[in-house]
């Protein structure tokens, strides 16, 4: 069982569910409830989705791990769990069992709040993650941008499946429901980019190794220098938004908002453009990607200080 978990990368399991749930209970349950609305989806049905968003997720790795087998078996031989502690044959069954699974549900919650657009989502997920899995990621930046994308859409997928609910919630409140687009549209942005960077940094990171896999990465087609300007291009980018965001919604939200802001996002991100400048070693590109991920985790923390009744009174 242990060994599953490693497989679907456990830890970044637990942050897609958290930012799921987060969003939720903390921006749009808010918002129903300040205009005496009730979600789409309940607390079981809402479980459900973020299942199926985990299970998205999780086959992703796994088949993304089936396809790099041999390359895995020189780059870190050491780290693997394929061919140690689960076999290929067993994680095609389990990625097999997973996505039928996963369907199965996102079928059902299809039918449960009468959107079937949402259902059409779950099959072209899977197929993204597959079709990255084997071609995409071989291509310079187009794998960094997929990853990023995924990442993004986490977050505003829970806009599909709240459709029904969103729609009574802008009739009702037209500012309401506005606000809470424009919370989702930050936060994805702020993912985006993120991902971006700590994809292109993690490029970086395995230069080694890709070359000798034949890669065409970033790094390896332009240089560690350029790769590096284009990880500060998006992280400029995640500045410029957040010093945005700062400047116009200060005066409609409590002070603690902006100081966690402030300081959980912004200082966070100027330190890692400063270390992102000084970094020469592999051992400086995997801190940077520690660094990332930290900041990640501080954005979902910081919708915990989100009040919506103060955009509204």
């Amino acid at each position: 069982m242990l060994a599953f978990f490693k497989l679907i990368r456990w830890k970044n399991i637990l942050i897609t569910g958290a930012t799921q749930y987060f969003l939720n209970y903390v921006i749009i349950r808010p918002g129903y409830k300040i205009a005496g609305l009730q979600p789409s989806l309940d607390t079981f049905h809402f479980a459900l989705f973020v299942l199926t968003t985990l299970i998205i997720t999780a086959t992703g790795f796994i088949i993304n791990d089936i396809v790099d087998f041999e390359i895995d078996r020189v780059k870190k031989p050491d780290s693997m769990i394929l061919g140690k502690k689960i076999s290929i044959s067993r994680a095609k069954f389990l990625y097999v069992f997973w996505v039928i699974f996963g369907l199965i549900i996102t079928l059902y919650l299809a039918y449960h709040i009468d959107n079937w657009s949402y259902a059409i989502m779950y099959p072209c997920a899977i197929a993204l993650l597959l079709i990255y899995s084997l071609r995409l990621k071989q291509l310079p930046f187009v794998g960094n941008l997929v990853v990023a994308l995924f990442v993004a859409s986490v977050n505003m997928v829970i806009l599909l499946a709240e459709k029904p609910g969103l729609t009574a919630l802008k009739s009702t409140s037209p500012l309401l429901h506005g606000r809470i687009l424009e919370i989702f549209i930050g936060f994805s942005i702020f993912a985006f980019c993120l991902t971006v960077f700590r994809e292109i940094v993690k490029d970086i990171e395995d230069i080694e190794g890709d070359r000798i896999q034949g890669c065409k990465t970033i790094p390896i087609l332009f240089g560690i220098n350029a790769a590096k300007w284009i990880a500060f291009i998006f992280l400029f980018v995640l500045i410029i938004s957040l010093s945005y965001w700062g400047f116009t919604q200060y005066h409609l939200v409590p002070i603690y908002n902006t100081v966690a802001l402030v300081f959980g996002i912004g200082l966070p991100t100027l330190f890692v453009i400063y270390k992102l400048w000084k970094a020469s070693s592999k051992k400086d590109f995997d801190f940077l990607s520690v660094l990332a991920k930290s900041i990640m985790i501080s954005g979902q923390i910081y919708m915990l200080f989100f009040n919506l009744n103060a955009y509204v009174s």
